[in-house]
């Protein structure tokens, strides 16, 4: 509420400041889905695609075909793409989700035409993908009982147990090229404790040089970049303990029972507080208490592990 007065006076000073709109945005999302939120979130730099589409803005579609446009990171393109199916109750001859090149082969085994981006088909309209609740007037409706609606071709593999342990995934770093990481990534130090708590097989899923780390009792996954070799190793598996990265979105679409390890002041889409989140239904999010106390969140995680095995 404090930061919306603050705002209310910029855009007093300076009116429709599209930075102030955008900052809006985050602050009205942080507090859940909403009209006014997706409205402001428009102003956001957005991809127009250089093939001569109309922009789709909510109207009858008749059968037309639509490129859904890619935008920000993999993890976005997870979160959002469950409003495509959408498009076609609208009425949509073809719908065409572009997305980065390693996501094409896992959104493909989901049902949907994927292409890579960067050479988009001809189509009759274009919109944004984070654009879909705005220009669909979903409002608050976040599609949580979609759930699961990413899957991978492959049954889980049957890897023998060592024993009776639950099986759990463990990734504690963001893409290399991401700033946004440096406040988000979990204290590499703190890895040998959360690899301690009883019960638990762990496996990284750690991809790049994050992942040369020694920590006893921590076997790794061979991983490629395609994000569906990441989803098979996914299902084979009981769980997924992860920071706010792009696995922790495709864990939550495929309906992983997954722990988010998140900031103080976390990315919108988490909110302030709370354990559960509207987007994901199999997800838990365990929150600092104060900024950069990992500490205490490896202890409230070691809490909520325990209880769930209980």
């Amino acid at each position: 509420v404090g930061a919306l007065r603050w705002l209310d006076r910029a855009d007093a000073a300076r009116p429709n400041h599209r930075a102030t709109q955008l900052q809006r945005a985050y602050s009205l999302l942080l507090g859940g889905a909403s009209r006014e939120g997706w409205a402001a979130f428009e102003h956001r730099p957005l991809p127009t695609p250089d093939t001569g589409a109309r922009p789709w803005h909510g109207e009858p579609l008749d059968g037309s075909s639509v490129l859904v446009t890619a935008e920000q990171g993999v993890g976005d393109q997870f979160q959002f793409v469950r409003f495509v199916e959408h498009l076609v109750a609208r009425g949509a001859g073809r719908v065409l989700v572009e997305c980065h090149i390693d996501c094409v082969s896992l959104l493909t085994a989901s049902g949907l035409d994927a292409v890579a981006r960067g050479a988009p088909p001809v189509t009759d309209f274009h919109v944004p993908m984070l654009s879909l609740p705005h220009r669909l007037g979903l409002h608050d409706d976040v599609a949580g009982w979609r759930v699961p609606y990413l899957r991978t071709l492959h049954p889980p593999s049957r890897e023998p147990r060592r024993s009776e342990a639950r099986r759990l995934g463990l990734v504690w770093a963001g893409n290399p090229s991401f700033t946004g990481r440096l406040t988000r990534d979990l204290d590499s130090s703190l890895l040998q404790e959360i690899v301690d708590i009883p019960g638990i097989e762990w496996t990284s899923l750690q991809l790049g040089n994050a992942g040369d780390v020694s920590v006893h009792g921590l076997a790794r996954a061979p991983l490629t970049a395609s994000w569906l070799s990441t989803a098979d190793r996914l299902a084979s598996l009981d769980g997924l303990v992860t920071t706010d990265t792009g696995i922790a979105h495709l864990a939550g679409a495929m309906g992983i029972p997954t722990w988010v390890l998140l900031q103080r002041v976390p990315d919108w889409r988490w909110g302030l507080d709370g354990e559960t989140t509207p987007w994901y239904p199999s997800v838990r999010l365990v929150r600092q208490a104060k900024s950069g106390d990992w500490t205490g969140v490896v202890d409230s995680l070691r809490q909520a592990l325990l209880v769930a095995r209980a």
